[in-house]
């Protein structure tokens, strides 16, 4: 041997990752202050770069005694594959340390039993080349696999560990990429590893996966790690980690490629000597060892044969391979299977005869699925591509079988194999062939030839070559090159392939490491003045600042974004030094100066007081004016108890007078409308802050008192229905306000209780909606369109009044917005306000609407928000005058169902009624019957007067209003009914029957302004 290392893709790439993982271990240790995960790293990465130069190496050297490079790979993937759960316990920050220190200690131990088991038994293990890898490896498939099976559970766990950590982090991005990272460098690798093991992935592959998964991987968690670790480095550093790594991977592609690509050009080379030897009997070239014509009946004979000592080939030891390429190559020509075994050696037959077998089971099934001779051949060179790797991985476990029973073991082994139809016929050839097939494993492997297509490369080994003192003597490359009808099989010597490809790997090995180095030793020539230099001058003017000296300069040497930090650095050193220079001479002159402007704050004080007492008596003066207005003036003796509580946000302090002033009020009186009384309250909110909300309250009140006042002396006022006092008065209000051309709006609810019967008239406009406290249980009144502010000008359509009847004990809440205008807290400096509107109702229910009670809670347990005003009427009439009206006896009862029942006369069950009403002339029952009654006899007169009086007693049954208002009309009584029709559709805005019907008694009035008004509503009600 000429050359005692070789270059190949091997070692380019090996190279590349020794590089590549020396260096990031070199990095690790540059640091200062190393965490224990740093620590790990360092660890790790160090014994993957010597795991790394052991298959340089093994790879470079082809040796027999560098098969023992497995010792360190063995070694490293255990040690390292365990250490990299201690680095995932220890980052970002240690965690379990008990549990961390049991764990490395008994993978420690669990390693070395396995490493050691494998040092002893790989001493008396057979050394065999692989060549899909062209390296010496030691013979021990089980201790492999076992090997690979540990490593696969240290992966397992650390990638339990990795969820484990990803899953309590607060960043967990670095996390997850770390770990996808190492799974790169280790699973992947040994997942193929594994594969490689149990023969199902050939070495080459396994090398190649390894290579480039470990520097992708070593890649992407040097970026990643790089930024987001916590110990103190340097630019440089950094500049080298990133510009290394990114060259080494481009490197790394490049090689993969350019070496690949040297690979075909062999094959192109030898192919074309071959085909000339052929040819040209006198060219011989240097490398080629051996040609030999393979004959038609599978035969072959040596048209050229190397002397012994210049290694004469394989070509009369490859008898069965010769013979099974001739028989492929004259199927694939056209021949029968019949016609080739009609026509092959009669000796060779049994060694081919899974290789015919297979060609005639294909045969009948590509014609059973209807496919022609020409499609069915081109399907056999396809299956022999793919059937390539199949073969190679029979011949792998044939290596790897005991010595003991080759046909028992071979057996065993080839029961998971059965099921590929590509091997089936073959490995039942073998099987069922003679002895002899088993009398070594030279004879078993030559069973087996890898099919080869014409300019495929093949391996071989001469066996009797082993006492030669060269490693490569007695290997051979073996390409079958057909020329016309003839087939010859031309071998190479493998060493010329390893010097072929030496010529290239070594140039592109000596070009990593001249990247290497200059990079390593041209980055500090490049950057010191470019970079190191401006950096550290401006470091040093830092620290010069930092140290409290200000007269510092650093100079701008380069006009970069180095050079832009440093000019802005001295500008702003400048500034500091003048604001330091101005502030001393502000310090020496502070005396005086404080005394000058505390002379200055004085004087503004005393005019702030000032001013401040002027505006206090603006206030005292505007609340003195409020009190009158907001009472009640309700006598004790009614049946609405009527309560409120109204507590203003501004407060102040006249003189000695403590008051408050702002926009809420609250004002309750007893009113007499046709000779029922009723309570007339109020609950309303000016908009606007202290005087100005005070203003409109003070409007409000004023307006409010004149009209109660108007009504007691007016006989006119006092004739009218409740709810067409009510909507006159909100008219009259809203006219007020409206002449301010809104700039004093109020929101508030109006109500009249009547006192006999609890019930309630009211008109919300825009406030708060009310709540009804009954039984314990408070809820809301729900309405559908409440009205908008008073003053709010362009406000047109039909008023609404809203009812409700009262129960005994039930007691009616108004209130403004300051009820849930509250700050509940105060979380992160920022204050947290109400958003619960139920939080009242359960204020509510448990006070039993008690106006004082509520306003305690509200002020004492939160923090009021605005003007707080609340108003209750509690409905508790004589319970004995109350039942007095829904009294009657026995037989009064009994004659009353009689006329429901309809069993007795209508003109006896009046008369019967009539005696009744005299005892109980309130009844409300014996009203609706004797109306009742009344219109079944034509009485219409007489049926209205009872209705009428129905109504007073029980003015919520729409019902009965609507009849009353229909009879009217119907009797001709119009300007009546269009009281009564009013009324209704005041309740019932949206009532299209009653428009029509009002609409109709205004036109026969002749009224045309109601009647027109009442047409345009129902054509609008019409349209929607």
């Amino acid at each position: 041997m000429d050359h005692l290392f070789f270059h190949n893709f091997f070692t380019v790439s090996g190279l590349n990752y020794v590089i590549f993982t020396l260096f990031f271990a070199g990095y690790l240790l540059t640091l200062r202050d190393r965490t224990a995960a740093t620590r790990d790293l360092i660890f790790l990465f160090t014994i993957i770069s010597s795991m790394a130069l052991a298959y340089f190496l093994a790879y470079l050297i082809p040796r027999p005694i560098f098969a023992y490079h497995r010792w360190i790979s063995v070694a490293v993937s255990l040690y390292g594959t365990s250490h990299v759960s201690l680095f995932l316990l220890n980052y970002p920050e240690p965690i379990w340390p008990r549990f961390r220190k049991i764990y490395f200690w008994s993978t420690f131990v669990i390693s070395s039993i396995v490493t050691l088991a494998f040092v002893y038994q790989s001493l008396s293990a057979p050394k065999v080349y692989e060549f899909d890898g062209h390296y010496y490896d030691v013979d021990l498939p089980v201790l492999g696999r076992i090997v690979g099976a540990v490593i696969l559970l240290y992966v397992l766990f650390f990638v339990i560990t990795g969820v484990i950590r990803i899953v309590r982090a607060k960043k967990r991005f670095p996390l997850v990429v770390m770990l996808l990272a190492f799974l790169f460098i280790v699973f992947v690798p040994g997942i193929f590893n594994l594969l490689n093991r149990l023969n199902l992935l050939d070495r080459e592959v396994f090398q190649t996966i390894w290579n480039i998964s470990g520097v992708a991987g070593a890649f992407v968690f040097l970026v990643i790690y790089v930024n987001h670790m916590t110990e103190r480095t340097t630019l440089l550093m950094k500049l080298y980690a990133i510009s290394l790594v990114t060259v080494l991977l481009i490197l790394q592609a490049v090689n993969f490629h350019l070496l690949r690509d040297r690979e075909g050009m062999y094959d192109s080379l030898q192919v074309q000597k071959g085909y000339r030897a052929i040819v040209d009997q006198t060219y011989r070239s240097e490398d080629l060892s051996c040609i030999a014509r393979v004959n038609a009946d599978g035969t072959s004979s040596v048209v050229y044969e190397g002397e012994a000592e210049a290694l004469p080939g394989l070509c009369r030891q490859s008898s069965v391979q010769q013979a099974a390429q001739r028989v492929l190559q004259r199927y694939l020509n056209g021949d029968s299977v019949a016609a080739i075994k009609a026509t092959t050696a009669e000796a060779l037959l049994p060694a081919l005869s899974g290789t015919l077998n297979w060609l005639q089971s294909e045969k009948q099934r590509h014609s059973e699925a209807g496919m022609d001779e020409s499609a069915h051949r081109q399907q056999i060179l396809k299956d022999l591509k793919k059937g390539r790797n199949r073969i190679r991985r029979v011949r792998g476990i044939i290596e790897r079988l005991p010595g003991a029973d080759l046909r028992a073991e071979f057996q065993k082994a080839a029961e998971t194999l059965k099921s590929d139809p590509f091997l089936a016929a073959r490995l039942e050839a073998a099987l069922t062939g003679p002895d002899d097939f088993f009398k070594d494993r030279s004879s078993l492997l030559a069973l087996f030839p890898e099919p080869l297509s014409p300019g495929d490369r093949g391996y071989g080994l001469d066996r009797q070559a082993a006492a030669h003192e060269d490693p490569l003597d007695g290997k051979y490359i073996t390409y079958f090159l057909s020329s016309g009808q003839q087939l010859y099989q031309v071998d190479f010597r493998y060493e010329a392939y390893r010097t072929f490809l030496n010529e290239g790997s070594f140039v592109m090995n000596n070009l990593q490491l001249g990247v290497t180095v200059l990079i390593m030793l041209g980055y500090p020539i490049f950057f010191l003045g470019a970079l190191l230099q401006p950096l550290r001058s401006l470091l040093g003017g830092v620290e010069t600042v930092n140290r409290g000296d200000l007269n510092v300069q650093v100079p701008v040497k380069i006009e970069d974004e180095i050079g832009f930090l440093t000019r802005n650095f001295n500008s702003m050193v400048d500034s500091i030094r003048t604001a330091r220079e101005e502030l001393r001479e502000y310090a020496d002159q502070l005396e005086q100066r404080v005394i000058e402007r505390t002379e200055e704050l004085q004087n503004t004080l005393v005019e702030v007081r000032s001013l401040k007492e002027v505006q206090d008596g603006d206030y005292f003066l505007t609340s003195l004016l409020l009190r009158p207005l907001s009472a009640n003036h309700v006598p004790e003796d009614s049946p609405c108890i009527v309560d409120f509580v109204v507590k203003q946000k501004k407060q102040f302090t006249f003189r000695r007078w403590k008051e408050e002033i702002g926009g809420d009020l609250c004002t309750a009186h007893r009113i007499v409308l046709r000779g029922r009384p009723y309570i007339f309250a109020v609950n309303a909110d000016a908009m606007g802050k202290s005087i100005q909300g005070a203003g409109g309250a003070l409007v409000l009140g004023a307006v409010i008192e004149s009209l109660v006042e108007r009504t007691k002396y007016s006989e006119l006022d006092r004739e009218l229905l409740p709810e067409k006092w009510l909507k006159l008065a909100f008219v009259e209000l809203h006219r007020v306000f409206e002449s301010f051309d809104g700039s004093m709006l109020v929101s508030l609810i109006m109500s009249l209780v009547d006192e006999e019967t609890g019930f309630v008239y009211f008109i919300n406009a825009e406030h708060p909606l009310p709540v009804l406290v009954r039984d314990g249980q408070a809820s809301f009144i729900e309405q559908a369109e409440p009205l908008r502010k008073l003053g709010m000008t362009g406000m047109s359509g039909f008023i609404s009044i809203q009812t409700i009847s009262l129960q005994i004990g039930d007691t009616l809440i108004f209130g403004s917005d300051g009820k849930d205008d509250l700050v509940m807290g105060e979380k992160d400096g920022v204050r947290i306000i109400n958003e619960d509107e139920s939080l009242f109702l359960s204020i509510a229910a448990r006070t039993q609407g008690n106006p004082s009670q509520m306003a305690q809670i509200l002020s004492e347990q939160y923090e009021l928000m605005d003007d707080l005003s609340l108003l209750s009427i509690r409905y508790q009439p004589d319970s004995d005058e109350h039942r007095r009206r829904r009294a009657v006896s026995r037989q009064l009862k009994e004659n009353i169902e009689a006329v429901r029942s309809g069993s007795i006369e209508p003109h006896e069950g009046i008369q019967l009624l009539l005696k009744g009403l005299s005892e109980y002339p309130e009844n409300l029952q014996l009203h609706k019957q004797l109306a009742s009654l009344y219109l079944k006899t034509g009485q219409y007169g007489r049926a209205i007067i009872h209705m009428e009086k129905y109504l007073r007693f029980r003015p919520e049954d729409d019902e009965m209003l609507y009849r009353l208002f229909l009879l009217m009309k119907k009797r001709n009584l119009l300007a009546r009914a269009a009281e009564y029709g009013e009324i209704y559709h005041l309740r019932h805005p949206d009532d299209r029957r009653v428009t029509k019907e009002l609409m109709e008694v205004y036109a026969r009035l002749n009224n045309k302004v109601r009647e027109e008004k009442f047409r345009k509503r129902l054509e609008t009600m019409q349209e929607g």
